[in-house]
C-alpha cells in the first residue's frame, strides 16, 4: 500500500466515525500529514510510543506489529474505545497496594 492509499484509508475510516455522530468530515493537510511522519519516524527510531510535547495539534498515535494491518485498523482501535470512570468510597486502590487495598476473601 503507498503512503497515499494509507493517508486516504486512514481519513475515510475517521469519517466514517466521524459522519455515525454527526461531525464535518476531515480533508487531508500535507503538513499535518508531514510532521505526523517525521513524529513516527522519530517513535520507529526510539521503539517507544509518547505524545508529541507541545504540538498544538490533536493526536492518536497507534503501534501493532505483525498481520496486514492498514491505517483503518489503528482508527477502528480508537473508534471502538470505551472509557470506564469507577467511583470508590472509601476512596483506596492505590496503584502496587493490593494486598493494602483488597482484604482476603473471609471463610
Amino acid at each position: 500500500m503507498s503512503v497515499q492509499q494509507f493517508e486516504r484509508e486512514v481519513l475515510d475510516a475517521h469519517n466514517k466515525y466521524r459522519a455515525m455522530h454527526g461531525a464535518k468530515p476531515l480533508t487531508l493537510n500535507p503538513k499535518l500529514n508531514q510532521l505526523a511522519t517525521e513524529w513516527a519516524k522519530y517513535l520507529l527510531a526510539r521503539n517507544c510510543m509518547q505524545h508529541r510535547p507541545n504540538s498544538g495539534y490533536g493526536e492518536n498515535i497507534y503501534m501493532a506489529s505483525g498481520g496486514n494491518l492498514g491505517g483503518a485498523d489503528a482508527v477502528r482501535s480508537w473508534g471502538s474505545t470505551i472509557f470506564v470512570v469507577c467511583n470508590y468510597n472509601p476512596p483506596g486502590n492505590y496503584n502496587n497496594m493490593f494486598r493494602e487495598n483488597v482484604a482476603p476473601r473471609s471463610r
